[in-house]
């Protein structure tokens, strides 16, 4: 429309010139035609020689937590760019742009915040620097700076008062934390302090670093009744609602809060999760491990996997009788109860996490059967869209389920 207007405007001092004579309007005439010419060479040379690049200042993403990143934008050229346009393009999309001017060889720096919202692969790095002249006529793009990509884990919240039972079995108990006894799980290393075997000196950190570095240890794992299993049921048929107010979303945190909950305890923790893929980690202790289950579950996605019951059978094969089991899942809660049953009859402790669906969204369930589990002695939970999660899985207090009339037991 700018465009339009202007050759109307040019044409229209051209005619006039053209009908008067008058000089004066030729040299208008002369102007206008000069004008985009040097609007076009301005938005051509204010997009040449330019350098930019991201720097990410956050090293651990995690959902609901900020990402900082510096901006470094530099122009290599003799002659000064006046209002260029930068967009910072990042996946999942970030709002919000600048506007930069400057002067030759010059380089400007500056932060950017935004707030992780969903986890899974965040890309980031390229910028888009838009050149334009004064009166808008012509436009010039490019996209400068390299792609990077880092992974989001999700969200996490601290739940102290979540009690999973310990099964009975041998080996009730084993220090937590990381130790100085040789065991076959290397923690990491340290500095070397006297008394301290040399046999546990590492070589090469030793040989990096210009110091003596010992290794440190995990404890080994005291038994199945030591060991806590998170399995997640990402079965797409009996999954609701949307983006992180979803039952997908709600039960990847719940995950994730149990298996940090659980290594910090020093116990073994382990996960099976179905959806698009059948995804499994052996149980082990450590801060290790966390990160193992965290780049998993930053991934898993709700899929044709099959239904609950579908998967236990393979559930039962790989968590081994007297472990503890916390089973978080949306299927409809007589599937819930039977595949805690099933695991219960496997001297497995159980303990359901039930997301309830029809607050998400979807279809309602009938609740009745989640009875059976606290008279067999089996502590459930139900969570809903809304709730704070922390607070719900508190095994500290006790208070009805409104939204739930038909069940006779409490949540714990």
């Amino acid at each position: 429309m700018r465009r339009l207007a202007f050759w109307a405007l040019v044409l229209t001092v051209l005619f006039l010139a053209l009908s008067s004579g008058a000089p004066l309007l030729y040299r208008l005439f002369y102007a206008l035609i000069a004008l985009p010419i040097i609007g076009y060479a301005m938005a051509l040379l204010g997009v040449r020689r330019l350098e930019g690049r991201v720097r990410r200042l956050t090293p651990y993403l995690q959902v609901g937590e900020p990402v900082e990143q510096e901006v470094t934008f530099q122009n290599n050229a003799w002659w000064p760019r006046v209002l260029l346009e930068v967009e910072h393009h990042t996946n999942p999309p970030e709002t919000g742009g600048w506007v930069v001017s400057l002067w030759p060889y010059r380089a400007t720096t500056w932060q950017s915040k935004s707030l992780l919202q969903r986890r899974g692969v965040y890309t980031y790095g390229k910028l888009t620097v838009t050149s334009r002249d004064p009166l808008g006529l012509f436009s010039r793009r490019i996209t400068i700076g390299d792609e990077q990509s880092v992974l989001v884990y999700p969200a996490t919240v601290d739940i102290p008062a979540f009690h999973v039972p310990s099964g009975q079995s041998w080996g009730e108990g084993m220090a937590s934390g990381r130790n100085n006894l040789p065991s076959s799980i290397v923690s990491g290393v340290r500095d070397y302090v006297s008394g301290d075997s040399y046999r546990r000196i590492h070589w090469r950190s030793t040989a990096r670093r210009a110091k003596l570095m010992v290794k440190e240890f995990e404890p080994e794992p005291a038994g199945p009744s030591h060991e806590v299993w998170v399995l997640l049921d990402l079965w797409e048929g009996v999954q609701a609602g949307k983006g992180t107010e979803s039952t997908v979303e709600y039960g990847v945190t719940i995950a994730a809060s149990v298996a940090k909950r659980y290594l910090e305890m020093g116990r073994s923790v382990g996960l099976y999760s179905w959806g698009e893929r059948r995804e499994l980690i052996q149980p082990r202790p450590g801060s290790a491990q966390f990160g193992r289950i965290m780049e998993k579950l930053a991934i898993v996605q709700a899929g044709s996997e099959g239904p609950l019951n579908d998967a236990m059978p393979e559930a039962t094969e790989q968590v081994l009788p007297g472990s503890s089991a916390v089973l978080i899942s949306s299927a409809n809660p007589t599937d819930i109860s039977s595949a805690a049953r099933i695991l219960a009859n496997h001297r497995i402790v159980v303990v359901p996490i039930y997301l309830d669906a029809a607050s998400f969204g979807g279809r309602p369930s009938a609740n009745g059967a989640l009875v059976e589990l606290t008279a067999l002695g089996i502590e459930s939970y139900v969570i809903h869209k809304g709730d704070e999660i922390e607070r719900t899985l508190d095994s500290r207090t006790r208070r009805p389920l409104a939204s739930l009339p038909q069940l006779s037991w409490v949540n714990k």
